[in-house]
């Protein structure tokens, strides 16, 4: 995942309530959580795959002046197409 991407993937967080969602991503049903601690520095996003049980999760944290992210057994990459594919 390139700066771009982290970047991206952070605004889609950051756009987003702390909350539960129902969402499509890459034509799949999901069930996204979201959370925001410690004044947006640590974002987290966990999400289960209604059909298959998959789960796509992550945390960003803000270190000085900018995210690290570290998604949760699965790839940086997968983590980044499911957010960006969100809606």
């Amino acid at each position: 995942m390139n700066t771009k991407e982290i970047r991206e993937s952070i605004e889609i967080i950051q756009n987003l309530k702390a909350g539960n969602y129902s969402v499509i991503s890459q034509a799949q049903s999901y069930n996204l959580t979201v959370e925001k601690l410690q004044d947006n520095k640590v974002l987290k996003f966990f999400a289960r795959n209604l059909t298959t049980g998959e789960v796509v999760s992550g945390n960003f944290y803000k270190l000085r002046w900018e995210y690290r992210f570290r998604p949760c057994e699965i790839s940086v990459e997968r983590a980044y197409i499911f957010l960006r594919d969100i809606s």
